[in-house]
């Protein structure tokens, strides 16, 4: 038989806790820009301009440049019976899912660029996500993977309420 002893927890060494480590906000100096029309807001770093901002019938987007770093947040309102799950961008095929904004999205990987006739793009990495019936796209240009910069803006990225309180 077994003979079963009680500890005495006071003699046991105290457990250590580790220092939490402060997390250092990357994003907390950036610029902050909002777009209540296209119901999305975003920081940016310092370095980069605004390049467009479209608000009309046939476009709906913000374009982001400075020198190494050139993006697009892009809406498109009521697709129809297109949902997430069956959009192809640019005719290319969702390539993976990830998580975006809170919402599941699409990330579509060119890695050659987009050819449409005789014209060709630069490289680049669109992650498309779902609100209500519209779908974003925040397109990277000239990548093929995505920088520690643009995933921070990525992380920053909120979808603003267009519902008023009436």
């Amino acid at each position: 038989q077994m003979k079963l002893t009680a500890i005495d927890r006071s003699q046991l060494p105290s457990p250590i806790e580790p220092t939490p480590t402060p997390s250092i906000d990357e994003t907390a100096n950036w610029k902050t820009y909002s777009n209540p029309e296209l119901g999305f807001e975003l920081k940016y770093p310092l370095t980069v301009q605004i390049d467009k901002e479209l608000n009309d019938q046939n476009n709906m987007a913000t374009t982001f440049k400075s020198g190494g770093l050139n993006f697009e947040v892009m809406l498109r309102k009521n697709p129809g019976n297109i949902t997430l799950d069956n959009y192809y961008f640019k005719d290319f095929p969702i390539n993976r899912r990830t998580a975006f904004a809170g919402n599941s999205a699409n990330v579509y990987d060119m890695p050659d660029g987009y050819c449409d006739g005789p014209d060709c793009s630069k490289p680049s990495i669109t992650i498309v996500t779902e609100k209500g019936s519209n779908l974003y796209h925040v397109i990277f240009y000239g990548d093929s993977q995505l920088s520690t910069v643009e995933n921070q803006i990525l992380s920053t990225f909120k979808f603003l309420d267009n519902t008023s309180n009436a």
